[in-house]
């Protein structure tokens, strides 16, 4: 089975809104989670926000190692309506991951919003975006320090913006498995 780990990141001084998915095979899971615990510093996740830039180059440069597709959406025009930048980039998300071959997408927990990704999740189905064998989940499945594969998407979404604010040198090294898909999410 495909997995993609999905995170976000937003920007409203650029008015974007971003979801990553990396796209993991489940055979490569338990090698994908060893190689980003090793970056781990403590028992704290990984986390692009407050990593220093040698760290993000030495996190990056692993999520570039390992080889797997990452897939980002950046919604474009959104302003504090967040919410609805991500409704619109979940809508081109879901259906390209299917696409790709994925089964199930694991999205890190907002307690306060699971619902409405929910909500979204039912109409992308109900419009034929995606089938109901496609499942998406909510949560950290590996306990305090979460999963550790939502971590390469927090790198991912790290990177891309990091670009957009005008320094490419992360995204330039996952560039050959990194596919953006920019839409209009006001």
């Amino acid at each position: 089975m495909i997995t993609a780990y999905v995170d976000e990141s937003a920007a409203l001084e650029l008015g974007c809104y971003l979801l990553a998915a990396v796209v993991v095979d489940d055979a490569d899971v338990e090698h994908a989670r060893t190689a980003m615990r090793a970056l781990q510093v403590g028992t704290g996740k990984l986390h692009w926000h407050t990593e220093g830039p040698e760290r993000r180059l030495k996190i990056v440069s692993e999520v570039a190692a390992l080889g797997h597709l990452s897939v980002v959406v950046v919604g474009h025009g959104v302003g504090r309506r967040q919410e609805r930048g991500r409704r619109k980039c979940l809508e081109v998300l879901l259906p390209e991951l299917a696409t790709l071959g994925v089964a199930r997408a694991v999205f890190e927990t907002r307690a306060a919003y699971d619902r409405q990704d929910q909500a979204m999740i039912a109409a992308c189905r109900s419009k034929g975006l995606i089938d109901r064998a496609f499942r998406v989940e909510f949560g950290f499945p590996a306990g305090p320090a979460g999963e550790p594969l939502l971590w390469l998407a927090d790198a991912v979404c790290g990177a891309v913006l990091a670009e957009r604010r005008g320094d490419g040198t992360y995204a330039m090294l996952l560039r050959e498995h990194l596919h953006v898909i920019e839409i209009d999410a006001r």
